[in-house]
């Protein structure tokens, strides 16, 4: 619901928000430049991927306090039209940005303006723990205040269901609905300690961490292989200014990893990541500081978790004191080879088991679960459809989930949290190296003999920046021309079979993406991001060597960079 007059929703912006709100500096700031006043009113930030995000400050194309508290005026509405309406309540947690705290107790304020029960976390916390406390409270949902691994800039707010999952796309549209039809305004709520001592807003915190750290103790995976030489394991850790040092710390010396180091520039939290070039843990450059601190320690392993603590990265030690990234493929096939191994070797391993991963995460794990006798399925991108499996699947059919992952840096190994856990993948990692180590292998080592046995496997990310809405227009154009034709070979591989998820046909929910299979095995897959202005193509590779798989890699890489989306926008509208 967005106005068509920038410059009439921006007045009556200006006239709505008292002189002594914070929003009303970001407003005057504003006045008479024409360009920003259409940028920031001229669109609405849309409601996808179960919540919004966007940069900071005043208008409807950004994060503030009224499009944060017209969202939650929208789920109120929402929860209090389900049954047993707002008699559960809704958990609130939110990370270490700027403002987050703040539009954390805004969301807390209307919910409990709408008597709907609200239990805030006290302060910054990871998002996998927020997953887990909506189940532990037995809640109706949960809101988390983030923006990931986006820059300072950004915030966002995204909505959990009652299963502790990211909300799927027919909830997350009936909520939708339910928010376009709340008017963009300045509502004065009560004041936050007149809730309280309502008992409308209840705060949380240390019982829920405890409650979290001791379900760790429940689960198989996480105590069956107890080596030795765990705390002999020297472990660098960084939370890149994030919410994840407490609750990592706590888990590791549990489980006997009391060899670990923080990185103590980015150990504390700090809403612009002002020791990082990017708070993201896919990204080499986050490990900067890290890096050195390893070198110094000769360290077997550095492990960063992103600002909300549900994606972990690692760098693994080499030879003469150099280090490597393993990418989110190489990663998930080891935890899962790893997990399986484990469960099978003690004899823990339930019968009608199952492991997921989504449709852009490499086919290894199909081979790996294969060997084991597990069931594969496959989702479309997020780990909201993950969640949703362990719910029907594990909860409702009567399987058992053992492991889900995503190629971004995403693992879950136990359903007591229903979103990828950058706590509990530190855990495992941590686990697979002392395992490995006692088998005389690095885990490059240990990848290798992976690919030896199943195969040889390489994946490669390329990502086409594309800001505003030309760009919006530019990845439009793209994935039209892709639909419209593919060629029956792209860099000399045969085009086997073309997956649009955009069709209902595929058995997935329809989603804006295209899959290019070719008779080698190998595959390319474009999707615009659900969260970024940009479009993403997934590379992947299978062969029967190392440098097969890299020519390949190459070769798709080269010619999707040279030509080949270029041709497609040209198709279609006569270019960019």
């Amino acid at each position: 619901m967005c106005l068509k007059n920038a410059v009439e929703q921006y007045e009556q912006w200006l006239s709505q928000v008292p002189q002594d709100h914070p929003l009303y500096k970001d407003l005057q700031e504003l006045k008479n430049n024409q360009r920003e006043i259409q940028e920031c009113f001229g669109s609405c930030i849309s409601f996808g991927t179960g919540g919004i995000r966007g940069i900071m400050g005043a208008g409807t194309n950004r994060m503030n306090s009224i499009v944060v508290g017209r969202t939650t005026e929208g789920l109120a509405n929402y929860l209090l039209s389900q049954p047993n309406s707002g008699k559960k309540g809704v958990v609130i947690a939110c990370d270490t940005r700027a403002l987050s705290p703040e539009f954390s107790r805004e969301a807390a304020r209307v919910l409990a303006s709408a008597g709907i029960t609200v239990y805030l976390f006290e302060d910054c916390r990871p998002t996998p723990l927020l997953s887990f406390s909506v189940r532990y409270l037995k809640a109706q949902g949960g809101i988390v205040i983030t923006a990931s691994h986006n820059p300072p800039a950004y915030n966002g707010y995204k909505i959990y269901g009652e299963d502790g999952g990211q909300l799927v796309p027919s909830t997350a549209q009936e909520i939708s609905r339910h928010i376009d039809k709340v008017p963009y305004k300045f509502i004065p709520l009560p004041p936050f300690k007149e809730l309280q001592q309502q008992g409308l807003i209840k705060m949380v915190g240390e019982e829920l961490d405890k409650a979290y750290l001791d379900c760790y103790g429940q689960h198989q995976i996480f105590s069956l292989n107890k080596m030795e030489d765990s705390s002999s394991l020297k472990i660098v850790y960084t939370p890149l200014h994030g919410t994840g040092g407490p609750l990592v710390k706590e888990i590791l010396e549990r489980f006997g990893f009391k060899n670990t180091y923080f990185v103590k520039e980015q150990q504390s939290p700090d809403s612009q990541f002002s020791t990082v070039a990017t708070p993201n843990p896919e990204d080499e450059r986050a490990f900067e500081l890290a890096l050195v601190k390893a070198r110094e320690l000769e360290a077997d392993l550095i492990l960063a978790t992103d600002p909300d603590c549900d994606r972990v990265g690692v760098m693994i030690k080499g030879p003469n004191s150099s280090y490597r990234l393993l990418n989110g493929n190489e990663l998930g096939a080891l935890l899962l080879d790893y997990v399986l191994h484990t469960l099978k070797q003690n004899n823990a391993l339930p019968p009608l088991s199952f492991v997921v991963k989504t449709v852009v995460t490499s086919d290894l794990g199909k081979e790996i679960a294969a060997r084991y006798g597990v069931s594969m399925t496959e989702t479309l991108t997020g780990f909201k459809y993950i969640g949703e499996q362990i719910e029907l699947r594990d909860n409702i059919g009567g399987e058992h989930f053992v492991f889900g992952y995503e190629e971004s840096g995403g693992y879950l190994a136990a359903p007591f949290v229903r979103d990828k856990d950058g706590v509990m993948g530190v855990l495992l990692i941590c686990q697979l190296a002392a395992y490995h180590r006692e088998r005389g292998l690095s885990l490059m080592e240990a990848l290798q003999e992976i690919y030896r046995k199943y195969g040889y496997f390489k994946e490669k990310l390329m990502t086409v920046d594309a800001p505003g809405s030309e760009g919006l227009n530019y990845i439009k154009r793209i994935m039209e021309g892709w639909r419209e034709e593919i060629p029956e070979t792209i860099a000399g591989f045969k085009v086997c079979h073309r997956l649009d998820y955009s069709r209902p046909d595929t058995g997935l929910p329809e989603e804006n993406s295209i899959k290019v299979v070719f008779d080698n095995g190998s595959w390319l897959c474009l999707r615009p991001s659900g969260t970024e202005p940009k479009l993403k193509i997934y590379l992947s590779a299978r062969g029967d060597s190392q440098a097969e798989v890299e020519d390949i890699i190459n070769s798709l890489s080269s010619e999707m960079a040279v030509w080949k989306l270029q041709g497609a926008a040209e198709k279609t509208e006569g270019g960019v």
